[in-house]
C-alpha cells in the first residue's frame, strides 16, 4: 500500500488533505502496522525525518552549543533518525499514563477527542512526547555543565605534552599492592585466631549479634548473653579496647593508621568466627531467629 492509498483509506477521521496530508498517512500507517519496519519506505522516511527535527529542536533547546559553519548540520548529542524514532517509539510502547495507558493509545486517542484538524493535534502531542524523550536521552547522554573530562590536558600546555587531569590527582599511597595486601590478611587470621581463644562466652554472642546486624538491646542478645544491656555495651567496649592496646603492643612501629585497619580486619574475622560458633550453641538459637524475623520485615516495608 502506498502512502496516499493508506491516507484515503485511513480509519481515522479528520485527516488533511494538503501536502501535510502525507505525514498524517505515515502516522496512520505506523498506527496500523505497528511497527516502523512494517511501513512504507515514504511512510518511513518522513516519520524518521520528522522524529529527528523535534530531537534535535530540543537538544538545542535544553543542551546548547555553538553552531557548526553548516547550518544544516544537527545537534552533536542528536543521533541518526533511526535512532530518534526508535527512542520514541519506545516510549511510547513501554511507558504508561498514570491512568496505566499506553502512550501510544492515547497520543491518538486524544488527537481524534480534541477540536479542529487532528494532524496539529497528532503531531503536537508527539512533540510533547519527544522532549521527555530528550530529556531523558540527555540526562544519560550529555556532560555535565561546569565539569571536565579527566582525560583532557591539564594547563596550556600541547595535549601530547601536558598531564591529564587524571594524572595529578592525589591518590591514597598505602602498603597495599599485592604483596603488601597479602600480609596483612595473613596476620589478620592470625591475630583473629589469637584473639578468640581469649573471649567469654558472653563476647562471642556479642559478636554474633554484630554478624548478625542486631542491636546489643534486643531481648533475644540480651537473653542469649545472660546480661543487661549495659554490661553488653560496656563488656564490647572492653573488647575493642583489648584488642587495640595487644595490637598495639604487638606491632608497636606501624602508623596508628595501619594498627585501626588491623583491628577492623581482626574484628570482622572474629565475627565471622562467632556465627560458626553460634550455630552449635542452643542458646544462640534465638539470635538467628530474631535475625530472620528482622529481615522478613525489612523486606516487607521494601
Amino acid at each position: 500500500m502506498t502512502v496516499s492509498e493508506s491516507s484515503s483509506n485511513s480509519s481515522l477521521p479528520g485527516a488533511a488533505t494538503s501536502a501535510s496530508s502525507s505525514l498524517f498517512a505515515a502516522f496512520d500507517e505506523w498506527r496500523r502496522r505497528c511497527a516502523l519496519a512494517l511501513c512504507s519506505l515514504g511512510a518511513s522516511h518522513q516519520l524518521k525525518t520528522f522524529a529527528w527535527k523535534r530531537f534535535d529542536i530540543f537538544c538545542r533547546r535544553y543542551a546548547p552549543f555553538v553552531p557548526a559553519a553548516n547550518a544544516e548540520a544537527g545537534h552533536p548529542l542528536t543521533p541518526p533518525p533511526a535512532d530518534c524514532w526508535h527512542l520514541f517509539e519506545t516510549r511510547l510502547a513501554v511507558d504508561r499514563t498514570r491512568a496505566g495507558k499506553r502512550y501510544k493509545d492515547w497520543l491518538f486517542e486524544a488527537a481524534r477527542a480534541a477540536p479542529g484538524a487532528m494532524l496539529p493535534r497528532l503531531t503536537g502531542g508527539a512533540t510533547l512526547l519527544m522532549r521527555d524523550v530528550v530529556r531523558a536521552w540527555l540526562a544519560h547522554e550529555a556532560p555535565r555543565p561546569h565539569t571536565n573530562s579527566l582525560q583532557a590536558p591539564a594547563g596550556g600546555g600541547a595535549p601530547d605534552e601536558a598531564p591529564s587531569l587524571e594524572e595529578l590527582l592525589p591518590v591514597d599511597i598505602t602498603p597495599a599492592d599485592e604483596a603488601a595486601e597479602r600480609e596483612w590478611e595473613r596476620i589478620s587470621v592470625e591475630e583473629a585466631r589469637r584473639s578468640w581463644r581469649r573471649l567469654s562466652r558472653r563476647d562471642r554472642v556479642i559478636l554474633t549479634a554484630r554478624a548478625l546486624d542486631l542491636s546489643l538491646a534486643d531481648e533475644p542478645v540480651v537473653t542469649a548473653a545472660a546480661a543487661r544491656k549495659s554490661m553488653l555495651y560496656a563488656a564490647f567496649h572492653s573488647l575493642l579496647a583489648r584488642l587495640a592496646d595487644d595490637l598495639r603492643r604487638r606491632y608497636a612501629d606501624e602508623e596508628s593508621a595501619a594498627i585501626c585497619s588491623l583491628a577492623r580486619r581482626v574484628l570482622q574475622k572474629m565475627e565471622c568466627r562467632a556465627l560458626t560458633w553460634a550455630r552449635s550453641e542452643k542458646s544462640c538459637a534465638i539470635l538467628f531467629s530474631s535475625s530472620e524475623r528482622r529481615g522478613l520485615c525489612r523486606e516487607k516495608r521494601i
